[in-house]
């Protein structure tokens, strides 16, 4: 879990130390399900320092291995990762095509914690491709989402990765007040945080 919030949060050297601990336990006791996960974001480590095809590879490999040892769980999540490696590799298309997989994963199984996210990444990939329109409409959607979600990190990433909208717009420094409110103490910043 530790590696996964870490790639979320985007601490790449802190990742790198855990996934490689991650992947050297594993490979020890013969724990093919950690050694896959160990090895995706070992991937995405490599992508995020410019190793981006070395990074692709790791990525692919460990999402193949994870899905061999039957799990479901945080498929989104890892499709996601893929999906922005090949994008960095401006590989668009291909991108697109594995987000549109990770939804039918989201469909068919219910697991909705990502599925903002999901929908603001492939609006910057349809912004890449000049759809401004559908982008538009993605990020809405991610807002939409993480509002009823109340899931306040995506809620903030979708406002602010608006590239215009009425309503985003609206509600981005209102977002971005209370989020800064949550996160910092009280309003006025003179208490420490929680």
């Amino acid at each position: 879990m530790g590696a996964k919030l870490l790639s979320l949060l985007g601490d790449n050297a802190a990742l790198d130390e855990q996934a490689d601990q991650l992947v050297a336990v594993a490979t020890e006791e013969g724990f093919p399900f950690y050694l896959a996960q160990g090895t995706i974001y070992r991937g995405w480590v490599k992508v995020k320092t410019g190793d981006v095809a070395e990074g692709i590879s790791l990525l692919r490999r460990g999402a193949t291995a994870y899905c061999a040892t039957g799990a479901k769980a945080w498929m989104p999540h890892h499709i996601a990762l893929v999906s922005l490696a090949s994008a960095i590799a401006g590989q668009i298309e291909d991108a697109v095509i594995q987000l549109d997989d990770a939804f039918q994963i989201v469909d068919r199984t219910g697991e909705r914690w990502f599925e903002a996210e999901l929908h603001r990444h492939k609006g910057r990939l349809l912004l890449r491709q000049g759809q401004t329109d559908a982008a538009e409409w993605l990020y809405r959607k991610a807002l939409s989402i993480a509002q009823e979600q109340e899931a306040k990190l995506w809620e903030l990433r979708a406002a602010m990765s608006s590239r215009g909208s009425a309503a985003t717009k609206a509600a981005s420094p209102k977002l971005a007040i209370s989020s800064l409110r949550s996160t910092a103490g009280s309003p006025r910043g003179s208490t420490p945080p929680i």
